[in-house]
C-alpha cells in the first residue's frame, strides 16, 4: 500500500444553487457522481420534508 499523496486528489468546487438550478443541472447531466444525485433526490423528495 502506498503512502497518501494529496497531489493525486481531484479538486472540488462548492456551488450554491437554488432547487430549480440544481434540478436543471441534474437534467443536463452536470452531476458526475451517483452520490451527488442521491443527495439531490433525498433533498427534493417531498416525503422527506418537514413533518406535518
Amino acid at each position: 500500500m502506498a503512502e497518501p499523496n494529496s497531489d493525486d486528489l481531484e479538486e472540488m468546487e462548492l456551488q450554491l444553487m437554488t432547487r430549480a438550478e440544481a434540478m436543471e443541472a441534474a437534467r443536463r447531466g452536470e452531476f458526475k457522481l451517483i452520490s451527488q444525485l442521491a443527495i439531490l433526490a433525498l433533498c427534493a423528495n417531498p416525503e422527506l420534508g418537514e413533518p406535518r
